[in-house]
């Protein structure tokens, strides 16, 4: 085990592919930590400096040391929701406050906003390229929607708040991979209830199923397996039951303590916490203040043109996938779980068909 990575090696060169592999569990935690201090002490070494801010003296230093951590954490992240273990659940856990606790913390530093905004009033500023008085601009607006100028009780609530949606916010990960992984079809060797699937994929089904000391099939509902089935069995029920499985995932239909609806309406409160803060009527206006659209209205009103253009085609194009169903293919009820399979395919290849000849 002599030759597996220490993680915060991966941030010498950010060019080079990260081998997943080999990264050491074990130098998460001990990284992690190591780079928010690092960042601690880059904001604390940028706001002790008593002379005029300048690109290279502020804002150099504190991308480079709030991405180097970010990038590790999304690598941690990203462990966690394809190879996720208790151990590194725990750690990620574990990790989280002291996390949210420092992003929070840059935000709201109201000596930090003071140092940019101070960049900003510069004559340099005005030969800085278009690209870098944007990052600034972007700057101040995110010290402005991450509570820099709230007051002290502000601030606390904001921290709260932040801290809060990303603890749900991992939870709600957890629960829709555990209800992934917990799904589980065996099918037998000599079923024909995967008529259709490419020989590949069946293989897969296979080496699924050996791998538990099982013949036959395991199907499960990770996406290698999942997609081919909705898009080449030609098995309906099989389809159904998949679908079914798929989209009720962390639902009221899954074990006790799974159900992630609570948490959303959790995360829908204190979005609405977070938008009153800051001053603004709702989440939608706090989300569009670094958007093209000029408010929630406006949104709504070019989504509802849209679909009142578009609703017609998809009508015509829904009707003749009925047809198709009906006529083609014996099916009496088309279904959500028969559009993206058997129906689309043959779709897609009569219309082939008719090109060519």
């Amino acid at each position: 085990m002599s030759d597996l990575i220490n993680i915060l090696s991966i941030i010498d060169d950010k060019t080079q592919l990260i081998n997943f592999p080999k990264l050491d569990p074990n130098s998460f935690k001990p990284a992690v930590l190591a780079l928010i201090q690092r960042l601690k002490d880059t904001v604390a070494s940028v706001k002790a400096s008593d002379k005029e801010p300048t690109w290279d003296t502020l804002v150099t230093p504190i991308e480079d040391a709030s991405e180097n951590l970010s990038y590790v954490w999304s690598v941690v992240e990203h462990l966690n929701s394809v190879a996720d273990t208790p151990e590194l659940r725990a750690t990620i856990n574990e990790l989280l406050p002291p996390i949210s606790e420092v992003f929070s913390e840059l935000g709201m530093d109201e000596e930090l906003y003071a140092k940019y905004k101070a960049l900003k009033a510069e004559k340099a500023f005005e030969k800085f390229s278009s690209t870098r008085q944007r990052i600034i601009n972007k700057e101040l607006e995110g010290f402005v929607l991450s509570g820099a100028e709230l007051d002290d009780a502000g601030k606390k609530k904001m921290a709260e708040i932040n801290r809060e949606e990303a603890e749900l916010s991992q939870k709600f990960s957890e629960n829709l991979l555990d209800c992934t992984n917990e799904f589980s079809l065996y099918l037998p060797e000599d079923t024909d209830e995967l008529k259709g699937v490419p020989e590949a994929e069946l293989h897969l089904y296979a080496q699924q199923a050996a791998a538990e000391g099982a013949k036959g099939y395991k199907v499960t509902l990770h996406m290698p397996n999942y997609l081919p089935i909705m898009q080449y069995a030609e098995n309906r029920k099989l389809r159904e039951k998949m679908y079914h499985a798929y989209v009720t995932r962390a639902s009221e239909f899954s074990p006790a303590g799974k159900d992630n609806l609570p948490i959303i309406n959790r995360l829908l409160e204190l979005r609405v916490e977070d938008a009153h803060l800051l001053g603004y009527k709702n989440f939608a206006e706090v989300s569009l203040v670094r958007k093209m659209a000029e408010s929630p209205e406006q949104v709504v009103s070019f989504l509802r043109e849209l679909a009142a253009k578009a609703k017609p085609a998809a009508e015509k194009e829904m009707e003749e996938l009925i047809d198709y169903g009906r006529n083609q293919l014996g099916i009496k009820d088309v279904q959500t779980w028969d559009l993206p399979s058997s129906v689309k395919n043959s779709v897609k290849q009569s219309s082939l068909t008719l090109k060519m000849k």
